[in-house]
């Protein structure tokens, strides 16, 4: 995967922590962390009852089984995403 930094990919969210989001892409069998903190379209909370993390100012919420669209942000001992924003 440490080519494909930058690259978008279709994935679903197979996990989700106070802190970050487990997604696990459709093309390969990959799987790469979204950490909340570096999710800049809004502040997200978790909510531990659900397992869900909302955006406090967009109501956007992420829930187990949800899919979206990811970028590969960095490869080292693990993979991160990013979320790609709709522009």
């Amino acid at each position: 995967m440490k080519t494909k930094v930058g690259e978008k990919y279709k994935g679903m969210v197979v996990s989700i922590h106070p802190k970050s989001m487990i997604v696990e892409l459709d093309r390969f069998p990959v799987t790469g962390i979204i950490n909340i903190t570096n999710m800049k379209d809004d502040f997200y909370i978790y909510y531990e009852n659900n397992r869900t993390l909302a955006g406090k100012r967009s109501g956007k919420v992420y829930k187990l089984m949800d899919e979206l669209e990811v970028t590969v942000a960095r490869v080292d001992d693990d993979i991160y995403f990013q979320p790609t924003l709709k522009s």
